[in-house]
C-alpha cells in the first residue's frame, strides 16, 4: 500500500476509503465512497480492455454519480453559507465537462485512440482531481455542515 496525498492507495490503482477522507457528513461521505468505487471499477474496466460500449458506459457512469453528488453537495453549501461555494461549483462543472470532453474523444469523435496508456492517464488524471478535491476542497467544510439546519433535506 502506498500513500497519496496521506490517503491509502492499494497499489497505484485501487482508492480505498479512508477516515481521512471524511467530510463529518454522511450523505456527502457515502456519495464519496460510491465515487471512488466507479473510479475503481473503470480502471479495472481500462486494465483489460473491453469493447468501447463497456468503457463508455463505466465512464458516463461515473460522470453521472459525479453530477447526483455535486448536486447534493452544492446545496449543503448553500444551505450551511458555505462562502466558497461559486468556486467549488466551478471546480465541480470543469470535471463534468473534462469527463465528457474525454469520452467524447474516445467513443464519439474517436480523435483519441482509446489505448491501456491513454486510459491509464485519464484514470490517473481522475483519480488525482478526486483525492485533491476530497481532501483539498471538500473536508474544509466540516465545520460549516455544523451550521446546516435541522429542517434540511439533500435533493435526490
Amino acid at each position: 500500500m502506498i500513500a497519496h496525498m496521506g490517503i491509502k492507495v492499494k497499489s497505484i490503482m485501487t482508492v480505498l476509503w479512508h477516515s481521512e477522507m471524511s467530510v463529518g457528513n454522511a450523505d456527502m461521505d457515502g456519495d464519496h465512497r460510491q465515487l471512488i468505487a466507479a473510479l475503481n471499477e473503470f480502471d479495472l474496466l481500462t486494465k483489460r480492455l473491453p469493447d468501447d460500449r463497456a468503457l463508455r458506459a463505466a465512464l458516463v457512469e461515473l460522470r453521472d454519480l459525479a453530477i447526483f453528488h455535486f448536486r447534493r453537495e452544492e446545496a449543503i453549501q448553500i444551505a450551511c453559507g458555505y462562502p466558497f461555494h461559486a468556486e467549488h461549483a466551478k471546480c465541480h462543472m470543469d470535471l463534468v465537462s473534462d469527463i465528457g470532453a474525454k469520452a467524447q474523444c474516445f467513443f464519439i469523435d474517436r480523435t483519441e485512440p482509446v489505448t491501456k496508456a491513454t486510459l491509464s492517464e485519464t484514470v490517473d488524471f481522475l483519480r488525482h482531481w478526486l483525492l485533491n478535491h476530497m481532501v483539498q476542497f471538500d473536508r474544509p467544510m466540516r465545520e460549516f455542515m455544523e451550521n446546516l439546519p435541522t429542517s434540511f433535506r439533500l435533493p435526490e
